[in-house]
């Protein structure tokens, strides 16, 4: 009996010891089926996620096409407007050197027909005044002076005045007159 007893008392003790043992794996089933449902739902999260952003980015493509396209005709409209432009500019130049040339022309057929009236004999020597018999281009200064320190960069003459006003390298601007012959800075 103490036998029988034992077994049993065995027997009992494995019974509470798989008895516990079942309990503490149901109970790990339970957190692996929690963590596989929450694994889930934030799978399903994700998978919305990345759905949604798959529409804005179609949509995005979509829209960067739409303004490629735009700005495409927008350059296309450009390129006409610049070129009836530039054709419009050849055209009025060429109009006004075709303009141009045309009073040339007439102005040259007018002088020619001046000239015809002309005889070979009305260029004697009598006809020309002495102003055309003394003019030559001068071969050696009539006159000769320092005006500045270094080497003149301007000079300038007066319309009213015999004045010549000269600028050097000296940095000065100085006047002269050449109306009394000699150059005498004012």
């Amino acid at each position: 009996m103490q036998e029988k007893d034992k077994k049993i008392e065995a027997a009992d003790k494995s019974l509470l010891e798989n008895a516990k043992l079942i309990t503490s794996l149901r109970a790990e089933i339970e957190l692996y089926q929690r963590s596989n449902t929450e694994l889930k739902a934030l799978n399903q999260v994700l998978k919305d996620e990345h759905q949604a952003l798959q529409l804005a980015f179609t949509h995005l493509e979509a829209k960067l096409r739409k303004v490629q396209d735009e700005n495409r005709e927008i350059i296309d409209r450009l390129k006409q407007y610049k070129s009836k432009d530039a054709e419009k500019m050849n055209e009025e130049n060429e109009n006004f050197v075709r303009k141009k040339n045309a009073k040339m022309q007439k102005e040259l057929e007018d002088a020619a027909k001046d000239m015809r009236g002309l005889s070979p004999d009305s260029f004697s020597l009598n006809n020309v005044g002495p102003v055309l018999l003394c003019a030559s281009v001068p071969t050696k200064p009539s006159l000769k002076f320092d005006a500045h320190e270094s080497e003149i960069s301007a000079v300038r003459w007066s319309p009213v005045d015999h004045v010549v006003a000269t600028g050097g390298a000296d940095r000065r601007v100085r006047l002269w007159d050449v109306s009394k012959g000699n150059m005498a800075s004012h």
